[in-house]
C-alpha cells in the first residue's frame, strides 16, 4: 500500500468510533478519513511532479487496501 501511516490512522479512528459509538464520534471519524483522503491526494500530486516514476508505481499499488482502494 502507498500510504500505510494514513491507513493506520484511519483504522485507529474507526476502532475508536466503534468502541465509543455516537453520532459525534462518527462525525469525527468521518473528518479523520476525509482529511486522510485529501492529504493522500495532495501528496500524490507532489510526488508525481517530483518523481517521473511515481505514476507507474501508483498504477501497481493501492492507496490503503490491497486489491481494493
Amino acid at each position: 500500500i502507498r500510504h500505510p501511516i494514513y491507513t493506520a490512522v484511519c483504522l485507529f479512528a474507526a476502532a475508536g468510533v466503534a468502541a465509543n459509538w455516537s453520532w459525534p464520534a462518527a462525525a469525527i471519524g468521518a473528518v479523520v478519513f476525509a482529511g486522510a483522503l485529501v492529504r493522500m491526494r495532495c501528496e500524490e500530486v507532489l510526488l508525481a511532479r517530483q518523481f517521473s516514476q511515481y505514476a507507474d508505481y501508483a498504477r501497481h499499488t493501492r492507496r490503503m487496501l490491497p486489491y481494493v482502494f
